[in-house]
């Protein structure tokens, strides 16, 4: 393949061959400002965290704006969560989302998930575009497995708010969660 086809694939796809194994990590940059603020938040240094979460949302959608990708659910969600903390916790000295903010996440994680469900959209569906060429994305069998993932998704983060609402603060509070979050991704 020339050098020119080559750039042109890239432009295309968004990867080559050689990086195509790297590129199902695309899906998880909208994590990027959670994975970070969380523990701000646990420091409890309220402002620092609704900062860096607006900032680091803005550079994940202007990188993925920039290789012409689409802005996933999570990306919007993101940074709404942040400019509403920022007027709560600016404006009215409310930290009540950041306090709670594992409840906050899931919740609005699984409503995202059955939304999407609902209006047959499957919500992993915008995450797995990022990973694989366009010639899949109109396959039934990408469509049914990302309808399965998304309903594996959902039931974990309804378990997690669950463990967020009724495990009381400590380790496993913290911990459980993030293990099956990882487990599943």
């Amino acid at each position: 393949m020339s050098q020119s086809s080559n750039t042109s694939q890239i432009q295309e796809t968004g990867s080559t061959t050689h990086s195509r194994g790297t590129n199902w990590l695309l899906s998880f940059t909208g994590l990027i400002p959670v994975v970070v603020i969380i523990p701000i938040i646990i420091l409890q240094l309220w402002p620092v965290a609704i900062i860096v979460n607006i900032a680091l949302t803005v550079l994940v959608i202007g990188y993925h704006l920039s290789r012409k990708q689409n802005i996933t659910s999570l990306d919007i969600v993101s940074l709404l969560f942040g400019v509403v903390n920022a007027v709560l916790y600016f404006g009215f000295h409310n930290t009540t989302l950041l306090a709670h903010l594992d409840i906050v996440i899931y919740t609005m994680l699984f409503i995202q998930v059955v939304y999407s469900l609902i209006i047959r959209q499957p919500w992993t569906e915008q995450y797995a575009k990022r990973a694989v060429s366009a010639e899949m994305w109109n396959m039934p069998a990408f469509h049914r497995s990302n309808q399965f993932l998304t309903i594996l998704w959902g039931i974990l983060f309804l378990a997690c708010d669950v463990i967020a609402i009724f495990v009381s603060t400590g380790l496993w509070h913290t911990l459980l969660p993030v293990i099956l979050l990882v487990a599943l991704a």
